[in-house]
């Protein structure tokens, strides 16, 4: 099945004649920064685990304290895995729809929260885009 028949059907109230021109996701370099706090947020028990390991060896010799490391470090990896699933929900389902009459932005906020904002592009009047590269502040385009 087409993707742009599956938007059409999903558009906020569709008109006959309008046809999708476009569907813009985001770009998997806005999502990088997320995917780098999930690994650093899973490096953290295991890094602590090392570290009391080397540095007080004794802590880990008691019958209850490393128990007490797992159910923590469990806990830990479900806030984490939590915090990871909600950025990828936020990211994920944010879509552009552009229309032969309208652009319409729906973007995710949390788990259930949907804002779809519709504006017509006749309403549209005017339009200036910046564009930088990596070093930002060193070029500027702008149209």
């Amino acid at each position: 099945m087409n993707i742009a028949k599956i938007f059409q059907r999903l558009l906020p109230t569709p008109k006959e004649y309008e046809k999708i021109v476009l569907i813009l996701k985001r770009d998997w370099v806005t999502f990088v920064p997320q995917v780098a706090l999930f690994v650093f947020l899973g490096a953290l028990p295991i890094a602590g685990y090392f570290l009391i390991q080397k540095f007080e060896p004794t802590l880990l010799a008691t019958q209850w304290l490393p128990m007490i490391f797992i159910l923590g470090g469990s806990a830990w990896y479900l806030f984490a895995l939590l915090l990871f699933f909600t950025n990828f929900t936020d990211f994920f389902l944010d879509v552009w729809i552009v229309t032969n009459e309208r652009v319409i932005a729906i973007v995710q906020r949390g788990l259930f929260h949907r804002t779809v904002a519709p504006a017509r592009l006749y309403q549209v009047q005017d339009v200036r885009t910046v564009v930088g590269n990596c070093r930002a502040g060193t070029w500027r385009i702008s149209f």
